[in-house]
């Protein structure tokens, strides 16, 4: 039986400690529609605002399908930097509504890794490489919670191979990304 979910379980994860950050992302598969954030998004933020007032909101980017993708054209995109487009301008909207203070552009990165000629960047259609993406995105969510630097990280257990080029290339990425 898949697990049920109410406004009392999210009262609960919101309560059951001081939250600093809180945050926010639509379902990939809507991430491009705007439309479909609302009045959810609104209300969510409402929510979180009562109960954990000091928390500031950050928005998770989600990032676009695989080029190779059928889900594309369903979507209405010819190619995922259609997509990126379009879910990126999404969430700068949904920032703006919600007030967030920051984005977690994994979105970018993922399109800019793609740009870049790594491989592989997803390990199906629509999900991250176990390598490259999730260590990329992993770098990234680093970079904004902590503001480390992420060329003094030299975290290696990965749960695919990377070169240090490889490596050297999404630390680079990384750091292009505000």
């Amino acid at each position: 039986m898949p697990p049920t979910f109410s406004i009392f379980s999210l009262a609960a994860a919101l309560t059951n400690r001081s939250w600093d950050v809180i945050t926010f992302q639509q379902a990939s598969f809507q991430s491009f529609d705007y439309e479909t954030y609302q009045p959810y998004l609104d209300e969510l933020a409402d929510y979180a605002r009562i109960l954990c007032p000091k928390a500031k909101f950050i928005i998770h980017q989600t990032w676009p399908d695989a080029d190779t993708s059928p889900r594309l054209e369903g979507f209405g995109f010819q190619n995922n930097g259609q997509m990126f487009k379009a879910l990126e301008a999404a969430y700068e909207q949904a920032a703006q509504a919600i007030g967030a203070a920051d984005i977690v552009r994994d979105g970018q990165l993922i399109y800019s890794l793609y740009e870049a000629g790594l491989r592989p960047v997803w390990r199906d259609i629509g999900h991250i490489s176990l390598g490259i993406g999730r260590y990329a995105a992993a770098l990234l969510w680093y970079k904004k919670l902590t503001g480390k630097d992420i060329w003094e990280n030299t975290f290696a257990d990965f749960d695919e191979p990377i070169s240090p080029e490889e490596v050297e290339l999404i630390k680079k990425c990384v750091s292009a990304i505000g």
